[in-house]
């Protein structure tokens, strides 16, 4: 109580036992406050020293950082709108890393704008004769070769999901039974309708009279967006529609729903 404008101690602070009695200028700690900053020090001490060490204690567990991989070989579009949500906190995942099979590729291009470690996983092998020009080019790898130079970099990030995108490669079957309902890609038709890596499959949607097209978000097996569908998603085509048009309704759709897909995974609302 301020005892200088006229207001009186009340029965605590008259007893011994208010926090403060400001007494003329200065302030007094009674009995009763000086045990309650003796108890807070102490107690936000203890809060200080647990904060520094509760993720190294032997009997707490903290949660499980969910991690996932994309790999791409085209723009990345649909990697943008993963790494924005990531970036916002809507998506609470780690992007451990980009890879991809096409060096100049637009994904790995974002990865690096994003500081995500972004890998090129030559699909020729590493040689000596690669640098000679007097000597033919080394075949490819197989695909089963290359699939497990990339499943060392997945093993390596210890990760949970892979996430393709604009992925333009088949995968072997050895891949498909490491990673068992692992792998999930995203299609810009309504499977099992326009299948395949076809880049024109707007302009087949079109020229083949459909009302409607949209994306699949599906699980990868061993065929050719074969595997089991996980969401579908529609948009109307208009009287007027082209290509370029459709293409972007279908986008748009994958932005949304990839992430939202992402995080069902994360949130074991899909398995």
């Amino acid at each position: 109580k301020k005892l200088e404008q006229g207001y009186s101690p009340g029965p605590l602070a008259r007893a011994g036992a208010g926090l403060h009695v400001k007494v003329g200028a200065g302030l007094h700690p009674g009995p009763l406050a000086s045990k309650l900053k003796q108890s807070y020090t102490k107690s936000w001490s203890r809060v200080a020293l647990c904060s520094t060490s509760i993720k190294n204690h032997p009997a707490i567990k903290m949660p499980k950082k969910y991690k996932i991989a994309v790999l791409a070989s085209t723009n990345g579009t649909d990697l943008q709108a993963i790494i924005d949500e990531i970036d916002a906190g809507t998506l609470t995942v780690d992007l451990t890393c980009v890879i991809s099979n096409v060096q100049a590729c637009g994904a790995l291009k974002k990865a690096q704008s994003a500081n995500v470690p972004a890998l090129f996983i030559d699909p020729k092998p590493a040689t000596e004769s690669n640098t000679s020009s007097d000597s033919q080019a080394p075949p490819k790898l197989t695909r089963e070769e290359y699939d497990k130079k990339v499943a060392q970099k997945l093993d390596e990030y210890k990760v949970d999901l892979i996430v393709l995108v604009g992925y333009m490669r088949l995968f072997s079957p050895w891949f498909i039974h490491k990673y068992p309902r692992k792998i999930i890609n995203i299609h810009p038709s309504l499977l099992p309708e326009f299948p395949g890596m076809d880049l024109d499959v707007h302009s087949a949607v079109i020229k083949a009279g459909r009302k409607k097209s949209g994306m699949t978000i599906h699980f990868v097996d061993e065929g050719m967006d074969t595997g089991e569908i996980i969401l579908q998603k529609e948009v109307e085509l208009s009287p007027d529609e082209t290509p370029e048009s459709l293409k972007e309704k279908v986008q748009n759709l994958e932005k949304e729903w990839y992430p939202q897909v992402i995080r069902m995974f994360r949130q074991g609302e899909i398995k």
